[in-house]
């Protein structure tokens, strides 16, 4: 058998059949153009959707102080119930009387709860500033030591589109994202927010009433080096999120030229048949695909460190969007 033949024979059929698996339905600029004439007849509102803090204190049963003071400015007890999951045994769910402001308090720690865990775990949706100041100040008069941990901001799109939903999922990126570093302190992630703790996770869902939302949850590192507090949450208002994300093409070919080197010795060896040729080649064109069908897996690194090199920015989509976003405020 002429080996030589057949390692030139494979590697070029692979390396045309790989290729050939890329041929998007619609074109980088078609896509682009129609997001442009979207973002341009779609409202957005910005606001912040949820916060999330921990308490400690030295006094007992500090969450009694708490809930009476809630009660006292106008919030109700909903619900006050076992948590399954977490360091926290129970759950008190108030809401206020008045405004769409929902404050869910987490106590008593569980046997298993390690000793570093602060005393209460406060997570407040749809809050105002007014509550805010007013939660911070109620904190420091019980003594309690605050601590903020993350920040959910939301950017809403009015009405929803599935074009646009995909081309966020597709397009809207970590500007500095730099795949696996040991030094993780230093990167943005993004990815599964219940998994991902990490700096900066983005991610969009559909709203009931016909709403896109965006959002943006910002954790304790990205806070604290943005100089956000509890005591000063006004400050979000300030965080420019063209430094942080951007809308980026993903480059095909270069991604294509990358796996296919990547596999070259794979695909170059000398086969007895075709058999263990095809298993590689179809191997190959899964990961391919799902690289290319659904963008997250690039963004998670998990095939693929520093897949930040296979995006290019599209300058027209983020002035266009960043041009709606210009004075916004979120609290």
């Amino acid at each position: 058998m002429n080996y030589k033949r057949k390692i030139s024979t494979s590697y070029t059929e692979a390396n045309s059949y790989i290729k050939g698996l890329y041929n998007p339905t619609i074109s980088n600029i078609e896509a682009d153009n129609a997001f442009l004439d979207i973002l341009s007849n779609t409202s957005i509102n910005t606001h912040v959707d949820r916060i999330s803090f921990h308490c400690s204190s030295e006094i007992k049963e500090p969450e009694k102080r708490l809930f009476r003071a809630l009660k006292d400015h106008g919030y109700s007890c909903k619900e006050d119930s076992l948590v399954e999951h977490g360091n926290f045994k129970r759950r008190g769910l108030y809401t206020h009387r008045e405004k769409n402001i929902k404050i869910a308090v987490f106590y008593q720690h569980k046997d298993s709860c390690p000793p570093y865990i602060p005393d209460l775990r406060i997570i407040v949706d749809d809050p105002d500033i007014i509550s805010i100041h007013w939660l911070d100040t109620i904190c420091n008069s019980f003594g309690f030591t605050t601590t903020l941990s993350y920040v959910e901001l939301s950017i809403d799109f009015s009405p929803f589109s599935d074009f646009l939903k995909d081309y966020l999922c597709r397009n809207l990126v970590l500007k500095y994202y730099r795949g696996t570093s040991r030094k993780e302190y230093e990167s943005f992630y993004i990815g599964n927010k219940h998994k991902n703790s990490k700096s900066l996770i983005i991610y969009c869902k559909k709203i009931v009433g016909d709403i896109l939302r965006l959002e943006l949850r910002f954790n304790r590192y990205f806070l604290k080096s943005a100089g956000v507090e509890l005591n000063c949450l006004e400050k979000v208002n300030s965080i420019d999120l063209s430094n942080i994300i951007s809308f980026k093409h993903l480059n095909r070919e270069k991604l294509i030229n990358h796996l296919i080197w990547r596999h070259k010795s794979m695909l170059s060896m000398p086969y007895q048949d075709d058999r263990e040729l095809i298993r590689q080649l179809r191997e190959l064109s899964n990961i391919s695909n799902i690289v290319t069908d659904q963008i997250h897996y690039m963004k998670k690194q998990t095939d693929i460190n520093n897949s930040n090199r296979f995006f290019e920015d599209i300058p027209e989509a983020n002035l266009a969007f960043y041009e709606r976003l210009k004075n916004a405020r979120y609290i």
